[in-house]
C-alpha cells in the first residue's frame, strides 16, 4: 500500500520548483520587497494563483513562477536598483539635516537611472501590441494629471517621498498631445458622462481604445491607497505613451504629406491595391461612420459658455468636424451650449442647447433636435453607448443610434403606436411628417398621405387598399407584442425593486461586509507574522463566541425552567454547582475515575 504522506512531500517539492513566495523572490534578487515591487510593475510579471495547493493554509500568500524570477536574474537594471539602498541613504541624511541644496545635487549627479525606454521595445515588440494596451496608460495619465503635483511617493525614478515627483507636467502635456490628436486625426466614436468621469471611445488602426477623464474636483486621497505602487505604473506609462504618440503623429504627418502630393507613387500603389482588392462591408460600414462622424457639425459654429465642462466639449466639436470660437457676438455663431436656467441675454437665429445635446449627437450620429435641450427644460435620459443590450442576466437599455429621441410635445405614452390620421390642408409636396411606429421613426410625404386619402373605386385602388390593411393588420400584431414585452419588462423590474427593497441591509452589517472584504483584499499583501497574528486572533474570536453562545443557551434553558441548578459536597468539603432535569429526583451519580498505579516505594511501605 502507498503511503499518503508520500504523496503530499512530492507534490510539495514540485508545488516548490514551479512557484516563489513574494518574499523568497526578494530574498533571491537581493533586494527589499518594495524595489521587489516595483520592478515587476515596470516589467511586467504579476502575481499568479497556482491551481493546486498541497498546503490548504497557505492559500492567502502571494506566488510568482519560478521561471519569471529566474528571468529577472538576468535583467541589466536589477543592479541599479539595488543601487538605490546607498542612494536614499545620502539622499535621507541630507534632506535630515534640511540640506537641500545637497539633495539636489545628490539627485543630479548620484542618482541611478534604469532604462526604461528598452523596458518598452522589450515588452511591446510591435506598435500595435502597443496600440493595444494603451487604455490603462491612458487613463492612469488622465488620473495623474488632475492631482495636485506635490504627491509624496518612494518611486524608484523620483527619489524620496519628501521631494515632488515632478511628474504632473509630463501628464498634463501627454493628456494635451493626445486630445490634438484625437481631434485632427477624427478617430472619435463614443462618449458618455458617467458619475465616475467622461468615457471616450476611439478607433486606432483597427484598434478600439477606450479611456476615463476624471471629473476635476478637489479630491481627498485616501491613506489606504499604496501610492507607491501607482507611481511606478506611472514612471513607465508616461516614457510608454510618450513613444506611442509620437510613432501616432509620425504616421499622420506621412499620411496626410503622401495626400497633398499629387501622383505619389505610393499612393497610386495603394489606389491599384484598393482596386484589386475591394473593400468588405464592414469595412465599408467603417469608413462611412468615420466619414458621418467627421462632418457632423462641420456647419456649425459653436459658443461655450464658462459655466459648461469647456475642455471635453471642445475636443468633442472639433473631432466631429465644428468651430470653436470664444466671442460671443460673432455673428456666424449657430449655437451656444449654456448650463444655466435662463440665459441674461439671448440673439436670434442661434440655438441655445445644454452640453448634453453635444454627447447624444456624438453617439447617435445625427444633428438631434435642439428644443428638448433647451436652457431650464428637463433633459431626456443620458443612456450609455457602450456595451451589449444584454448584460448578464438583467435586461439593459442602452443608447439607440438609429432611434432619434422625440419630438418636443410627443406624449410618451403614445409610444409604439402610429399616427395614421392625416389631416393636413397644406398642398406642399415637400413637406413631411413624423410618423412613430414602435421604435423606428418614418417619414411620410405629402404625396403618400394622398394615397391614403384617395377614395377612387378603380381595380388598382382596390389593390392598394388590400395591401394597406394587409400591412396595417401585420404593424398592429407587431405592436401588441412590443406592449407585451413592455409590459413584461416593467413588471420584472418592479420584482427586482421589491426584492432589493427586502434584502436591504443595516448600515452596520454594511459596514462589516465592507470591512471584511477590504481585510480580504490586503490579508495577501500582509507580512507572515501579521497573517499569523491575525489568525491567531481570529481562533481566540471564534473561542470566544462559541463560549458565550453556550452561556447563552444555558441562559434560556433556565429562564424557560428546563433545567435546574443542583450542588453536591464532595468528601474535601467544596460544592460542586451543576444543571439537572427538574423531574429527576435524584442527583446524577459520581464519575468513578481510575486510581492511580501505586509505585514500588507506596508498596514497600505498605509491607512495612
Amino acid at each position: 500500500m502507498r503511503n499518503p504522506l508520500k504523496g503530499i512531500a512530492e507534490r510539495r517539492k514540485s508545488f516548490k520548483r514551479g512557484y516563489l513566495t513574494r518574499g523568497q523572490a526578494a530574498r533571491k534578487l537581493q533586494i527589499s520587497n518594495k524595489d521587489f515591487q516595483r520592478l515587476c510593475i515596470i516589467k511586467g510579471i504579476y502575481p499568479r494563483q497556482p491551481k493546486n495547493f498541497p498546503d490548504p493554509g497557505k492559500k492567502n500568500r502571494m506566488y510568482y513562477f519560478t521561471r519569471d524570477i529566474n528571468w529577472l536574474l538576468t535583467e541589466p537594471n536589477l543592479e541599479t536598483v539595488r543601487q538605490f539602498k546607498s542612494y536614499k541613504k545620502k539622499l535621507a541624511k541630507n534632506v535630515g539635516r534640511q540640506e537641500y541644496y545637497g539633495a539636489k545635487q545628490t539627485i543630479r549627479k548620484k542618482k541611478p537611472e534604469i532604462s526604461l525606454p528598452r523596458i518598452v521595445k522589450e515588452r511591446y515588440p510591435t506598435f500595435a501590441e502597443a496600440l493595444r494596451d494603451i487604455d490603462d496608460a491612458l487613463c492612469h495619465v488622465h488620473l495623474y494629471s488632475i492631482l495636485p503635483p506635490t504627491l509624496k511617493s518612494t518611486s524608484l525614478v523620483d527619489g524620496h517621498h519628501k521631494l515632488t515627483t515632478g511628474q504632473s507636467k509630463k501628464c498634463k502635456k501627454l493628456v494635451t498631445q493626445w486630445r490634438e490628436f484625437v481631434v485632427k486625426s477624427g478617430c472619435l466614436r463614443k462618449a458618455f458622462i458617467s458619475i465616475k468621469g467622461y468615457y471616450y471611445q476611439a478607433e486606432l488602426q483597427g484598434e478600439t481604445i477606450t479611456w476615463v477623464v476624471p471629473f476635476e474636483f478637489a479630491n481627498k486621497r485616501p491613506k489606504t491607497i499604496n501610492y507607491t505602487a501607482m507611481i511606478a505604473f506611472l514612471d513607465f506609462y508616461v516614457v510608454y505613451l510618450g513613444f506611442v504618440l509620437f510613432k501616432l503623429e509620425a504616421d499622420y504627418e506621412q499620411k496626410l504629406k503622401a495626400e497633398a502630393v499629387e501622383g505619389d507613387p505610393d499612393a497610386q500603389q495603394q489606389d491599384e491595391h484598393t482596386a484589386d482588392f475591394p473593400l468588405t462591408a464592414e469595412q465599408q460600414q467603417a469608413k462611412n461612420t468615420k466619414n458621418k462622424i467627421t462632418n457632423l457639425f462641420s456647419d456649425f459654429v459653436f459658443c461655450l459658455g464658462r459655466e459648461t465642462p469647456s475642455k471635453h466639449l471642445d475636443m468633442i466639436i472639433r473631432a466631429c468636424g465644428g468651430t470653436v470660437v470664444k466671442d460671443r457676438t460673432l455673428s456666424s455663431i449657430t449655437h451656444e451650449v449654456v448650463d444655466r436656467p435662463k440665459p441674461l441675454s439671448m440673439i436670434d437665429g442661434r440655438d441655445y442647447v445644454q452640453p448634453q445635446w453635444i454627447w447624444d449627437s456624438l453617439n447617435a450620429k445625427k444633428i438631434l433636435i435642439a428644443e428638448p435641450y433647451g436652457p431650464g427644460k428637463q433633459l431626456p435620459a443620458h443612456l450609455s453607448p457602450f456595451g451589449d443590450k444584454r448584460l448578464g442576466d438583467k435586461d439593459v437599455i442602452l443608447y439607440d443610434a438609429t432611434n432619434p429621441l422625440r419630438a418636443p410635445g410627443e406624449d410618451a405614452d403614445q409610444d409604439g403606436q402610429a399616427d395614421n390620421k392625416s389631416e393636413d390642408t397644406d398642398s406642399n409636396a415637400s413637406e413631411q411628417r413624423e410618423t412613430e411606429i414602435g421604435d423606428n421613426v418614418y417619414l411620410q410625404s405629402s404625396d403618400e398621405e394622398d394615397m391614403y386619402d384617395n377614395d377612387d373605386d378603380d381595380d388598382d385602388d382596390d389593390q392598394e387598399e388590400s395591401k394597406e390593411d394587409a400591412a396595417t393588420a401585420k404593424k398592429a400584431k407587431r405592436l401588441e407584442k412590443e406592449k407585451q414585452k413592455r409590459e413584461q419588462h416593467m413588471e420584472k423590474q418592479e420584482k427586482e425593486k421589491a426584492g432589493k427593497n427586502s434584502k436591504k441591509l443595516t448600515k452596520q452589517q454594511a459596514e462589516d461586509i465592507k470591512k471584511k472584504e477590504r481585510i480580504q483584499m490586503l490579508l495577501p499583501m500582509a507580512s507572515a507574522k501579521k497573517r499569523k497574528l491575525y489568525d491567531y486572533v481570529k481562533k481566540n474570536e471564534a473561542y470566544r463566541d462559541k463560549k458565550i453562545a453556550q452561556l447563552d443557551t444555558k441562559r434560556q434553558k433556565l429562564a424557560q425552567g428546563d433545567v435546574v441548578v443542583k450542588s453536591r459536597v464532595s468528601k474535601g468539603g467544596s460544592t460542586q454547582v451543576f444543571l439537572a432535569d427538574p423531574n429527576k429526583a435524584t442527583l446524577p451519580p459520581k464519575k468513578k475515575g481510575k486510581g492511580k498505579k501505586k509505585g514500588k516505594k507506596s508498596q514497600a511501605k505498605k509491607k512495612e
